[in-house]
């Protein structure tokens, strides 16, 4: 067979891998939980609405709370995406992109090591390679890390003249309108001008345009700032945010193992490359210190650590020049190993494979759209950008899955003690008189307080659907509702009792 054939081959073979790994219907209450506001930033930017830009816009606790939208380019081209192919072809660009990203990272690693190799690593790397499920406007940093790394690696090792660096300033400036992983293009660069320093004149322009450009956003320097100044209002455990080490203590732990194994083959792999070489691969190695240790802080950061480690380990091993058999052997053994893993992995999911928008999402939705009830609506945070989909400006939420846009005052106060202690709840009732509680399946606090609510003579549940749960204030004028949709106690399974 052809070699160039068989590349062809074997690299359709490994993306159609990666599709059906990162294909999962969407669903809003899990995973989705931003999406949905996502979608109508950009109806509203398209329609010419500022507002999103710089304030909390979708609520009615904190409307004027400064916010910066780090991601509304992201967030036009998915509304766009989802006007052209609705939830399917929004769920298929969003995996094209990542299938994109994925192909750049792999041909640097084939190029690196050849294409056995780099196939056993992306069967082995696969389960942490995929999209994380949902659409996300970090697929954007993905991508553009990819092409970063592509550019910059290939002109490191003499395969691109420096005028290819000239593209990396204009990404940079759609960038940093993407996604607040901008902040790894100066990274990027900064690497490879360590690493090439007799040449600091050619590389030095180059890294100061691109650093100028972070500048060309709707929030000036604050947002060209925004990456370190993020977590200083971070007032909700979010545990896509936990450490390596504090996801040990909890049930995902298995979830992450390979995160940490990854690591650990990062480094050593740096090892081989200190022996192998005599130009050691510095770019990459102060690359690993930065992802790696992004990865290790904060968990969410397992699809760029994966895909770097895969171009990166494929640097530092080079080819593996053993016999023919034995190399066959050990590589047939390490890609049948990733692909049971694969497989296995894709078993336990708990959301199934597929495009689109999970059945039966806006039976919720409709029924408070279709009410008549008023408002205020106590929702928690898994489900703010599913009403804010559905809803706006109909209803405002209490509370969406943007904890840096609300202060950690309120969180604190307002959000997470009251539903854990039953005067602090009657005080924010006495404050907000909510009308209706529509809560999606979340945290064990959030849960038992949906307990209290249903055995709440003053509430009545009317609507339950193994994930969204919603709840209407006993009073004269909801009574007809009530009426027509209460549900009994006793058909309240699993969340609510």
């Amino acid at each position: 067979m052809d070699r160039t054939y068989t590349q062809i081959v074997v690299f359709a073979l490994l993306l159609c891998c990666y599709a059906l790994t990162s294909a999962e219907v969407i669903d809003f209450t899990t995973g989705a939980t931003d999406l949905g506001r996502h979608l109508k930033n950009g109806e509203l930017l398209l329609s010419g609405s500022s507002g999103i830009l710089r304030t909390n816009f979708y609520s009615y606790t904190q409307p004027d709370f400064e916010f910066i939208n780090h991601h509304w380019l992201a967030d036009v081209i998915f509304f766009l995406a989802w006007k052209a192919g609705d939830f399917e072809g929004l769920n298929a660009i969003y995996i094209l992109l990542g299938g994109v990203a994925f192909g750049l990272f792999f041909r640097i690693a084939q190029k690196a090591a050849g294409l056995p190799v780099a196939v056993a690593l992306a069967a082995c790397l696969m389960p942490s390679l995929r999209a994380r499920p949902s659409v996300r406007p970090e697929i954007f940093t993905l991508l553009l890390s990819g092409v970063f790394l592509y550019i910059l690696w290939n002109h490191y090792q003499g395969r691109l003249s420096w005028r290819s660096l000239l593209i990396l300033p204009v990404l940079e400036a759609l960038w940093v309108n993407l996604h607040l992983g901008f902040i790894l293009g100066p990274a990027f660069i900064g690497a490879f001008l360590l690493a090439d320093l007799p040449r600091f004149k050619r590389w030095a322009p180059i890294l100061l345009l691109t650093v100028a450009v972070t500048l060309l956003n709707p929030n000036g320097l604050r947002g060209a700032t925004y990456p370190f100044t993020v977590w200083t209002n971070y007032g909700f455990d979010v545990i896509e945010n936990y450490s390596i080490l504090r996801i040990e203590k909890t049930v995902y732990a298995s979830y992450y193992r390979l995160m940490e194994l990854t690591l650990a083959a990062l480094f050593v792999s740096f090892i081989v490359a200190a022996r192998r070489s005599k130009r050691f691969p510095l770019p990459t190695f102060a690359l690993a210190l930065l992802i790696g240790g992004m990865a290790w802080w904060a968990v969410r950061a397992e699809p760029l650590l994966a895909l770097f480690s895969l171009s990166a380990i494929a640097i530092n091993i080079g080819p593996v020049s053993v016999r023919w058999p034995v190399a066959m052997a050990a590589l047939g053994l390490v890609i049948l190993a990733g692909l049971s893993y694969n497989g296995w992995r894709s078993l336990r999911k708990s959301a199934p494979i597929g495009l689109g928008l999970k059945p039966g999402s806006n039976l919720a939705a409709e029924l408070l759209r279709d009410s008549g009830l008023d408002g205020p609506i106590l929702n928690n945070f898994n489900i703010g950008g599913y009403l804010i989909y559905y809803l706006f400006p109909q209803h405002r939420v209490f509370m969406d899955s943007r904890p840096e846009a609300y202060s950690a005052a309120f969180i604190r106060e307002k959000y997470q003690m009251p539903f854990e202690n039953e005067d602090q709840w009657n005080q924010l009732l006495d404050e907000y008189k909510f009308n209706v509680i529509c809560f999606a399946r979340a945290t064990t606090a959030e849960n038992r307080f949906i307990r209290r609510r249903v055995a709440d003579p003053a509430w009545a549940p009317v609507f339950y659907d193994g994930g969204i749960v919603i709840l209407v204030r006993r009073t004269p004028s909801n009574s007809s509702f009530i009426q027509a949709h209460i549900i009994p106690q006793a058909l309240l399974p699993s969340m609510t009792q």
